[in-house]
């Protein structure tokens, strides 16, 4: 058989499985791709794809931070930004929670965070992924600078060089680190991010 991870969320019926693609007006059908390709599919969201390679993963690709612990004991949680923003959940017991994350309300802690929220949409809710995406980090900065980059390799020199740039990206930082930090305490994911 054949895997696909796709980034959306798989809805399964008991006859029929499909995903839309989030970012991509492109829905995907196991069955009609398991009669093309002539094998049985697997429709799978990406990051829970990602979620489940976690315990194959060796201790070498782990990054300790925060208090001790035996890394990968108990819920994990990954996260992925791209086009969107992505997460799933490995549960202590082995089973793989599937979300969509990245559309759930982007919260604002702090006074500049609210000043973005409603430069961005002033009337309604804006999703984590508006900001926390490959797209969102040109956005934010630019919210926070008044430079339009268009070209993500430039927004590093730009930090280096620019004081603005390097506030805009430690603001950018701290504020996707409460978002990640929500998901750990929202699914009890004690044994990592």
């Amino acid at each position: 058989g054949l895997t696909i991870g796709a980034a959306g969320r798989i809805r399964r019926l008991p006859v029929r499985a499909s995903v839309t693609l989030t970012n991509l007006a492109l829905t995907l059908s196991r069955e009609e791709l398991s009669a093309a390709l002539g094998v049985p599919v697997l429709l799978l969201n990406d990051l829970a794809a990602v979620a489940a390679a976690l315990p194959v993963l060796p201790s070498s690709e782990l990054e300790a931070f925060g208090p001790d612990r035996q890394p990968g004991q108990g819920t994990r949680v990954v996260v992925g930004l791209g086009t969107g923003f992505g997460a799933a959940v490995l549960t202590a017991d082995g089973a793989i929670l599937e979300t969509e994350a990245g559309h759930a309300d982007l919260p604002a802690a702090t006074v500049e965070e609210r000043a973005c929220l409603t430069r961005l949409s002033p009337l309604k809710a804006v999703s984590i992924e508006t900001l926390f995406s490959g797209p969102g980090l040109l956005r934010h900065h630019a919210l926070q600078t008044g430079e339009n980059l268009d070209d993500p390799g430039l927004l590093h020199e730009r930090v280096r060089s620019d004081p603005r740039s390097a506030k805009a990206m430690r603001q950018y930082s701290r504020w996707l680190g409460r978002v990640c930090g929500n998901l750990v305490l929202g699914f009890g994911a004690w044994g990592g991010l």
